[in-house]
């Protein structure tokens, strides 16, 4: 038998954002003060800053992809530092 235990619960507020194939997902995270009860009331801001996510899906060696991406940041540069994140190193 698998048995799990909840460690923590969040939720994310935010706006979602698409150009071409890049996904841009701007939120806040919030804590749930009473875990399973979520409702304005209920929630308590994690930190002061929005979080940035910038992502895209494209095939092994498409190198526009990742230019387009850099540009995009770029404009984001003076408000948002943008930090590239590869998730399957850290799986």
């Amino acid at each position: 038998m698998f048995s799990c235990r909840m460690d923590h619960e969040y939720v994310a507020k935010g706006h979602f954002f698409h150009k071409g194939r890049m996904k841009v997902t701007v939120y806040k995270l919030f804590r749930l003060i009473q875990p399973g009860k979520v409702d304005a009331h209920n929630l308590d801001p994690l930190g002061q800053s929005h979080l940035v996510e910038l992502s895209v899906v494209a095939p092994l060696g498409q190198e526009q992809i990742g230019e387009d991406m850099k540009n995009f940041a770029e404009q984001l540069k003076p408000l948002v530092v943008l930090e590239k994140f590869d998730h399957r190193k850290i799986q």
